[in-house]
């Protein structure tokens, strides 16, 4: 999978012109909330091949191997004073590493990804990738690391924004976005991490910065003139996030069926019906809208230095990687989904996890099983297993 600096790739959906859903969902299963750290348990850590000479290239060393680096290393290698420079400031203090990553927002609204709102065994995948991370920087270096997540409920609809901007930017409201965070928190506490994960909210921040709210806004307006006047950096960043957000931004409130053709790539506007016209070019308006404020709110980021005033010296972590930043696969190699992009799926033939999209399983034989975690409000499946021996690692 191709990185991209601007935003996490997408993945294709698998030929929509078939049409032909199954009925191959032909089990249930229900798990307590105490079987999540017996499943994770079962999920072997793959070591990271450790050759430096002194701590700060020991700990590089994590994120340069194949199994945790995602993107091209040479990000991190033609920048070693940079990484020993960052690492260093913790190491001769004998402090723990400060770690940083953003991501998280809330479940990607659009059904034929995932009819989830809530965090499932997706979350739970990322967040046991994060934490052995933690986990591994101890085994080299004995003070550890910590790593606070900062969720993106920020990019849902804020109740400030009287115009529709992807919902600052997808269109997803507070309630739903702020629901979908406080579970990540309960979660990383159910699983035991609580003392190297912490999560908080980019809008929480931004009360750092008095003014925030005004350069943003005023950031949005510059990326529209730059856009519209043709200039290369902002051409580029465009195209390279349009993929991406038009295929992010809410379809909910759209027929399922007429979803197939909207996202089909293979159909032509002068090919698909009026309503399916429609749809997508509402979908475009609102990609467009998003993509100025996406870009516009990372530039006041940037602009504002908000990152450093909330998290000094911190090391970030990125799923999408660029010089500055430590690329990491957000559960493994060969996942290239983010967890709230799709479901997670168990394959019992290859005893791995996946993250796949809803409306793929729905038209492939399986057979699959459902298994649902007790108690849970939103009562969907927290994970699927796709094999007939129909169990899951205990």
């Amino acid at each position: 999978m191709q990185a991209n600096p601007y935003v996490y790739p997408f993945i294709p959906f698998q030929d929509l012109s078939n049409k032909k859903f199954l009925d191959n969902f032909i089990a249930d299963q229900f798990i307590a909330t105490n079987d999540l750290s017996k499943l994770i348990a079962a999920i072997p850590v793959v070591q990271p091949r450790i050759l430096g000479q002194d701590i700060n290239s020991r700990l590089l060393d994590i994120f340069l191997d194949d199994n945790y680096c995602y993107g091209p290393k040479e990000n991190i290698q033609n920048n070693l004073a940079f990484w020993h420079g960052r690492f260093n400031y913790f190491t001769k203090q004998q402090a723990p590493i400060r770690l940083i990553i953003l991501g998280f927002p809330f479940k990607i609204p659009v059904p034929l990804k995932t009819d989830h709102t809530m965090p499932d065994l997706g979350e739970v995948l990322s967040l046991h990738r994060l934490y052995t991370i933690t986990q591994l920087i101890r085994e080299v270096y004995s003070p550890g690391a910590t790593l606070t997540i900062f969720t993106e409920g920020v990019f849902g609809k804020p109740p400030h924004q009287n115009f529709w901007c992807g919902g600052k930017f997808t269109g997803v409201e507070r309630d739903e976005w702020t629901a979908y965070r406080e579970q990540l928190k309960n979660l990383i506490k159910i699983l035991g991490y609580e003392n190297s994960l912490s999560v908080t909210d980019l809008e929480e921040i931004e009360s750092l910065v008095p003014d925030f709210q005004t350069q943003y806004e005023d950031n949005v307006q510059k990326f529209k003139k730059q856009f519209a006047d043709g200039e290369v950096e902002a051409i580029k960043k465009y195209d390279a996030t349009f993929p991406s957000v038009y295929r992010l931004v809410s379809s909910r409130e759209y027929p399922y069926e007429d979803l197939l053709d909207v996202y089909n790539d293979d159909l032509p506007d002068n090919a698909v019906t009026k309503s399916v016209l429609e749809i997508r070019q509402d979908l475009r308006r609102k990609a467009r809208e998003s993509i100025f404020c996406y870009h516009a709110y990372h530039q006041t980021r940037y602009d504002t230095g908000v990152m450093d005033k909330a998290a000094p010296n911190a090391i970030y972590l990125t799923v999408s990687p660029k010089v500055g930043r430590l690329g990491i696969y957000p559960i493994s190699k060969d996942v290239h989904r983010l967890p709230y992009h799709g479901v997670p799926v168990w394959h019992e033939s290859e005893k791995r996890f996946n993250i796949e999209y809803l409306v793929d399983i729905r038209r492939q034989s399986g057979p699959y099983t459902k298994v649902y975690l007790r108690d849970d409000l939103e009562q969907q499946p927290f994970y699927y297993i796709d094999d007939k021996q129909l169990s899951f690692p205990t």
